[in-house]
């Protein structure tokens, strides 16, 4: 997760990341991943991953909390969608 203080790597790494993919993709968002390989989140936004009809999110733990991550779970307990909180590997991330 991030530092809301002074660490500077975790104010560093979202703007290298971001620059990163923009250089590849225009208009792109770096992801941000966990020491273990694992997605968190990006510099703006939470990631929510659609397989087979069911959304898969990083843990709670490792993102920040936000409005975004209670919508998504609102609308997933609406639709009558499975959502589950899992650590997602980005060789495993679905290409597009």
């Amino acid at each position: 997760g991030y530092s809301a203080g002074g660490d500077g790597v975790y104010q560093l790494a979202p703007r290298m990341a971001d620059r990163f993919a923009a250089e590849h993709r225009p208009g792109s968002l770096g992801i941000l991943l966990d020491q273990d390989g694992t997605i968190t989140e990006t510099s703006t936004s939470n990631i929510a991953i659609v397989t087979q009809g069911t959304i898969q999110t990083p843990p709670s733990e490792k993102v920040l909390s936000g409005v975004t991550q209670l919508m998504t779970e609102i609308l997933a307990e609406e639709m009558g969608k499975k959502l589950e909180r899992n650590q997602i590997l980005f060789g495993k991330m679905p290409q597009s």
